[in-house]
């Protein structure tokens, strides 16, 4: 087993929520041993309460889980995104890009499945992937959110939502308690022939409105290397939809700059950041584009943008650099009046 956690793991009430994933179909060839699971430990022990596995034997290794990790306290419920199979050994579990809606008090040793949802079956992604290649993982992390619905001129009615994008382009919003799709959105459908086309979906949520970024190339027979976090052979499309009914309400198309990496929304201004550098912010409301900054730096590694985008008191806050020393990884805040 080669595994790893690519996502931060998560802390509700004494559990210590740790995602297991996996990069070895990135870096070497099949076969594979890797299986994802969620680990939930005692936070003051480390012991182990339960692990829930995503790609269980008889099926193929791979169901990293790929995304955040999101909470409903009164459900006592915890979700995750998952990823892709490694490698084209059948049968393929149904619980690979997935949405995993787990019971995180549990003292049951396998965890408790309460609902999933599969958005793809089947797909296969590694290192020798050629031709029709499909890499549609759950890769955002799902966001928890009351939604108001309007009923009449004078009634609402309340929508426990989960809204996530996959990487195919599609977003989506779930109920809560039972994982039923109540809307689906097609933002733009990867249909992934003869080169890596990755919809990299971010999220951001405030005031019915769900907002969701992706990557795509610049042409439609241009490949883009999904593992290059500088890449500029990609453009950014912006979608703000109504979360009660997916309906698109405004979008930004082939906005320059790379691989998006973050996406967050404070004081009605939505931020997005890109891998090279540049951190773009639009009218929550409307689309309306305000400002764009360039950081600027000696070597073009000290300028990625690694993580994503987090809003406090009117401070952005993220990391930069990207490799070994001699490159500066740094921890920046910035305010918006200091933007120019």
């Amino acid at each position: 087993m080669n595994n790893e956690i690519k996502i931060f793991p998560a802390l509700v009430d004494d559990i210590l929520i740790v995602p297991l994933s996996s990069a070895e179909n990135e870096f070497l060839p099949p076969p594979y041993s890797t299986r994802g699971a969620v680990l939930a430990l005692n936070a003051l022990t480390g012991e182990i309460r339960w692990r829930f596995e995503t790609t269980p034997e008889p099926f193929a290794p791979g169901g990293g889980i790929s995304s955040g990790i999101s909470f409903d306290p009164q459900r006592k419920l915890l979700f995750v995104g998952t990823g892709q199979n490694y490698q084209a050994t059948p049968p393929y579990s149904p619980f690979t890009n997935s949405i995993l809606a787990l019971r995180y008090d549990t003292t049951n040793p396998n965890g408790s499945l309460v609902w999933h949802r599969q958005f793809s079956f089947g797909d296969i992604f590694n290192i020798t992937s050629t031709g029709s290649v499909t890499n549609f993982d759950v890769l955002a992390t799902p966001i928890v959110a009351n939604v108001k619905k309007r009923c009449s001129k004078h009634r609402f009615s309340k929508l426990q939502l989960l809204l996530v994008a996959d990487m195919r382009g599609i977003a989506y919003g779930l109920d809560r308690e039972t994982g039923e799709i109540r809307w689906s959105t097609v933002l733009m459908r990867m249909d992934m022939v003869n080169s890596i086309k990755t919809f990299n979906g971010h999220h951001a949520y405030a005031k019915g409105i769900f907002y969701v970024a992706g990557m795509r190339p610049l042409n439609d027979n241009q490949p883009i290397n999904p593992f290059l976090l500088g890449a500029k052979d990609s453009e950014t499309d912006l979608f703000a939809l109504d979360a009660s009914s997916g309906k698109v309400i405004w979008k930004s198309e082939k906005i320059p700059g790379g691989t998006v990496v973050g996406l967050a929304v404070a004081n009605g201004i939505l931020y997005l950041s890109t891998s090279i550098g540049r951190i773009s912010a639009f009218n929550a409301k409307n689309g309306n584009y305000l400002f764009l900054t360039q950081l600027s730096e000696p070597n073009i590694q000290d300028n990625i943008i690694a993580t994503s985008l987090t809003v406090a008191e009117g401070t952005l806050f993220f990391a930069t650099g990207f490799g070994a020393p001699p490159h500066n990884l740094a921890v920046r805040a910035w305010r918006p009046n200091s933007f120019s």
